[in-house]
């Protein structure tokens, strides 16, 4: 038998955003491939306003908790576990070893990898850094099977970690399904080589500073939260926030933008760096939009992208202008065709139902 895990989220402790998104569609592919789900309530609130002995016992509850749902699984079964989970037990590598010693596959799905970001900083304390060994490292050492974003992760898991790459299946970009699929709104859309270029997700100046930093020379239709206005240039036209469902039907434009950090000259500091490693889910929500892509030429989707020919990498947002100018409309459409191509199997959930293959 084969199992997922979902943690009801009771309290809360995730908002409505891309993280959540992505979590629904892999649970829902889940559902697709016939797995049988077993649910794991989130209990503890308000974990960071406990003492240090209700913080210890935190950790120890949230174990129990799980311990407790997982003993009706039977050897040789398989369990999919999303990473991170939703409330962090330093015990979880522990439950994985106990899993796996009764003779259950254990598949972890990385979502985010917070021991990865601390590894490219130098201000996480010792006491953090010892948390994400135990909790994150071991569990992905002690585990069967772990689904990694592309090659690069795997590659860095495996030469700073040691984790043995032939436990590491590449899933190579999210999925992203969309309920009730409507054609007709896609083709309504204002879609061109000539129009802005799009950028979607977090807009606060601490998240991505660069969108205040833009070139003069483009112009730019921005989507979603937290949009300082009074800071940004008259070139960045704030079009709206829209839950995921509805983004795909309103973003319009020529190209979406993936990049990070402060800068619009290259991808800077550990958001930039990070880049280098993870898949971005915003890349999956342009694609499954049918909007080809502008992604930093360092980043790990990058050969993606360009194996695909569903977009085109660069050095430096200042490129943009250049790039597209000098860009037929026929190239314009040929990226289109194939952004809308990746799009139809990001929505069937292609992607991580291959992944999936490749572990049992």
């Amino acid at each position: 038998m084969n199992y997922y895990v979902v943690e009801t989220d009771k309290h809360k402790l995730i908002q409505k955003t891309a993280g959540v998104k992505a979590r629904q569609d892999v649970e829902t592919i889940f559902k697709w491939n016939n797995l049988k789900k077993i649910e794991i309530p989130c209990l503890i609130e308000g974990r960071e306003n406990k003492t240090r002995l209700g913080k210890i016992k935190a950790h120890y509850d949230v174990y129990k908790l799980w311990n407790n749902a997982l003993k009706k699984i039977k050897k040789n079964d398989w369990i999919y576990i999303q990473f991170p989970l939703l409330e962090h037990t330093m015990l979880f590598s522990l439950l994985i070893k106990k899993l796996e010693k009764r003779g259950i596959h254990t598949s972890i799905i990385i979502h985010d990898v917070e021991a990865i970001r601390f590894t490219l900083r130098n201000d996480v304390p010792l006491s953090r850094k010892i948390r994400m060994r135990f909790e994150e490292i071991s569990s992905f050492k002690n585990c069967s099977k772990i689904v990694v974003h592309n090659e690069k992760m795997k590659s860095f898991m495996h030469e700073k970690w040691k984790i043995h790459k032939d436990k590491m299946d590449i899933l190579e970009i999210f999925d992203y399904l969309v309920e009730n699929y409507n054609e007709e709104l896609l083709e309504k859309r204002n879609l061109s080589r000539k129009g802005p270029v799009i950028i979607a997700g977090a807009l606060s100046k601490h998240k991505a500073g660069y969108i205040y930093n833009l070139p003069e020379n483009c112009n730019f239709n921005l989507y979603g939260i937290n949009f300082e206005r009074e800071k940004a240039s008259s070139n960045a036209n704030f079009v709206g926030a829209f839950n995921p469902e509805e983004l795909i039907y309103n973003l319009e434009g020529s190209f979406g933008l993936v990049w990070d950090g402060d800068s619009s000259a290259t991808c800077t500091g550990v958001y930039g760096d990070y880049l280098k490693i993870n898949n971005p889910h915003k890349t999956s929500m342009y694609l499954a939009a049918g909007i080809p892509v502008i992604i930093w030429e360092e980043a790990a989707l990058a050969n993606f992208i360009k194996k695909n020919h569903c977009g085109i990498t660069i050095k430096s947002i200042d490129e943009i202008r250049n790039i597209i100018d000098n860009m037929c409309d026929e190239e314009y459409e040929t990226l289109k065709t194939n952004a809308c191509k990746i799009g139809g199997e990001l929505r069937r959930g292609y992607f991580l139902k291959s992944a999936m293959k490749q572990s049992i």
